[in-house]
Parts: structure tokens; sequence; C-alpha cells
């Protein structure tokens, strides 16, 4: 299900649904990668997209950020459990998801729960 955007972040919903798309597409090679091996031209692929889904995920922070300066959205009070909101009529801002992939502090990177990558080789 498509997350809901009020008229007010329409450039933002934009942006939003790009960065989606570019994680959908890492989604899907990161599954070819794990079905087919390590091929060069499947990794290429997979490199792109990763690449284009930081590029977008970047714009799309920033983007939130510049909102929040400018007070279009307004975020949560510390001590409260709630999302950002649009500031003209009180709808919440949708936040990106990527629950795929889990980013752990030592560096590791796991996609569904599989390491795929870490600081140090991984035994073959």
């Amino acid at each position: 299900m498509d997350p809901e955007f009020c008229e007010h972040l329409a450039d933002y919903q934009l942006m939003y649904e790009s960065a989606a798309v570019s994680y959908q597409m890492c989604v899907d090679h990161m599954d070819k990668v794990l079905e087919g091996g390590p091929e060069p031209s499947l990794l290429n692929d997979l490199k792109k997209d990763l690449d284009l889904w930081e590029m977008e995920t970047r714009e799309l922070r920033d983007r939130f950020v510049t909102l929040t300066d400018r007070g279009e959205v307004l975020l949560p009070k510390e001590d409260q459990n709630t999302s950002a909101v649009c500031a003209h009529c009180g709808a919440e801002v949708p936040r990106l998801a990527f629950p795929e992939f889990e980013f752990q502090e030592d560096g590791t990177v796991h996609f569904r729960s599989q390491e795929i990558y870490s600081e140090e080789p991984v035994p073959v």
C-alpha cells in the first residue's frame, strides 16, 4: 500500500516515490546476486542501483531537512512517540523504510538477516 501525502508536500512525495523505486531495484538485484552468485554483470548492476538509491535517499533527507528548517514540516517533541507532520494541515509525513536491509554499528550489513558485508572478510 502506497503511503498518502497531503497536497502541500507534492514535491517531497515525488522524491519519496523515486527513492522507493530505487530501493526496490536494489532488493531485486540483491535477490538475483544471491540466487545466481557474484557474476560481474550482476554486481555491476547492483552497484549502479545502490549508488542511485544512496543518492536519492540523501536528496530525500536533504529535502526533509529543508522543509523542516522552513517550518513546512513539524517534528514531534522529544518525549512524544509521533511522526513528523505537515505544518499546513497536520497530515503525517510518511517515512521511507528499508526493511530488507539492516545496518549494524560495526559496519556489518545484513540483507533479510543474511550477512552480505562486513569490515572483516567473511569466510567462504
